[in-house]
């Protein structure tokens, strides 16, 4: 069984620049084109690339923002 997941977890490492790469090619066309969502698909692109860069850059001043808003969600 464990054996199996690291497999499943190994193919799609090697998997993630075919869903990446894509992503942020159709983000810099939604730069463009106001009717595609350019950053959201930009930034979900780098976070398969970089996942250690969203965890500690971006979510921690989301966190950051969320506490100075006062916002209680």
């Amino acid at each position: 069984m464990a054996k199996k997941l690291l497999d499943e977890i190994m193919a799609f490492r090697k998997g993630k620049p075919f869903i990446a790469i894509p992503l942020i090619i159709v983000g810099l066309l939604g730069l463009v084109l106001p009717v595609i969502p350019g950053m959201v698909l930009i930034a979900l692109g780098l976070t398969f690339l970089y996942p250690s860069f969203f965890k500690e850059k971006v979510w921690k001043k989301f966190r950051n923002y969320k506490a100075n808003s006062g916002d209680p969600a």
